[in-house]
C-alpha cells in the first residue's frame, strides 16, 4: 500500500478559508459562509443575471466581461458536473472561486451597471471588500460537501473536488467502512445519512478511544460556515447498523456536542482509505502495541 501522508490538518483548511482567505486582486477574502444552493435576496438577484447571460450568450453586447464569464462558464460546464452554478452552491473549487471574483473585480465598472436592479452595484459602491461582502449575503460559500472536498483537493488526495452526494461518497472516493471506535483517526470521514439528515465531517484529532468512546476534533461546514469543533464525544450504538447507499456501516451516536458545539448531532457512520495519513497522526488501535 503506498501511502499518501499529508501535512495539513482539516483545522489547517478552516484556518486558511476563514482567517487567511483566498486571494484576489484587492486583497485576500475570508470564506466564511455556509452556503447550500442559491440565496434568497440580493444573491439570488445576482445568480440570475449571470445567468440569463450564460444561458442566453446571443444577447451579449460583446464587452469583455462578458466573453471572460461565457469563457469560465465553458470551461466549467466541461470541467465539472454542475458547470458554473457550482459557483454558487457550495461546492465548488478554490481556483474555480478565484477565476470568478478575479473577473468581478477587474471587470467592476461593467458588472456595476450589469443585470436587471444592477444587483451588484452595491458591493463596488463602499470601501468595504467587494468580495467578503458578497460572502457575507451568500453569493459565495461552502457547505458540508463542499469544505470536505475541497479540504481533500487542497491537500492532493483527490485530484478534483468530488461532485457526489453523501450516499456516494464512500463509494465514489473508494473509503471504507470503520468498525470500531479505536480505528478512527485523522482524515476518517463521518456521515449523517437519516430521513431529515444529509451531512458529512472529517476527523480532525482523535485525543483518546476505547471500544465504547472516542473523544475527537472535527472539521465541517454547516451553520456557522467552515470550523473546528473540538472535544466532540462519539459513542457506540449497540450492535445496530446502517446502509447508506449501497454499503452498511457500524453505526455510531454523538454523544457530547464539543466547543464550539457541533451544529449537526445524532448518529453518525464512519469511513476511512487506510492510505490517507496525517502527518505525526494515528489511529489509538495503531499506536496500542499487541499484547
Amino acid at each position: 500500500m503506498t501511502v499518501a501522508l499529508v501535512d495539513q490538518s482539516p483545522s489547517d483548511y478552516v484556518q486558511h478559508l476563514t482567517v487567511s482567505g483566498l486571494e484576489t486582486p484587492v486583497g485576500p477574502a475570508r470564506l466564511n459562509r455556509y452556503v447550500s444552493g442559491v440565496e434568497p435576496g440580493r444573491a439570488a438577484a445576482c445568480f440570475l443575471a449571470l445567468q440569463n447571460l450564460v444561458e442566453h450568450p446571443t444577447a451579449a453586447t460583446g464587452h469583455p466581461a462578458e466573453q471572460a464569464l461565457l469563457r469560465l462558464s465553458g470551461e466549467l460546464e466541461s470541467a465539472v458536473s454542475g458547470g458554473w452554478r457550482r459557483l454558487f452552491t457550495g461546492q465548488a473549487a478554490e481556483s474555480h472561486l478565484r477565476a470568478m471574483w478575479e473577473l468581478l473585480i477587474v471587470h467592476r465598472e461593467f458588472f456595476a451597471t450589469f443585470g436587471e436592479g444592477r444587483p451588484f452595484a452595491p458591493y463596488f459602491s463602499g470601501s468595504g471588500h467587494p468580495i467578503e461582502t458578497m460572502v457575507d449575503d451568500g453569493l459565495f460559500g461552502y457547505d458540508c460537501l463542499g469544505f470536505v472536498g475541497s479540504y481533500l483537493h487542497w491537500v492532493g488526495l483527490w485530484p478534483r473536488v468530488p461532485t457526489c452526494e453523501v450516499p456516494r461518497y464512500s463509494h465514489f472516493l473508494r473509503l471504507v467502512p470503520v468498525e470500531q471506535l479505536t480505528d478512527l483517526r485523522p482524515l476518517t470521514v463521518l456521515y449523517w445519512s437519516g430521513t431529515a439528515t444529509q451531512h458529512i465531517a472529517i476527523i480532525d484529532r482523535v485525543h483518546d478511544a476505547d471500544r465504547n468512546h472516542a473523544l475527537v476534533d472535527l472539521c465541517q461546514s454547516s451553520s456557522g460556515g467552515p470550523q473546528l469543533n473540538e472535544r466532540v464525544r462519539i459513542g457506540r450504538n449497540g450492535d445496530h447498523r446502517a446502509t447508506i447507499g449501497a454499503t452498511e456501516y457500524k453505526k455510531f451516536a454523538i454523544r457530547e456536542s464539543g466547543t464550539p458545539a457541533c451544529p449537526v448531532m445524532g448518529f453518525v457512520v464512519a469511513a476511512q482509505r487506510a492510505s490517507w495519513r496525517l502527518s505525526g497522526h494515528e489511529s489509538v488501535a495503531e499506536a496500542t502495541p499487541d499484547p
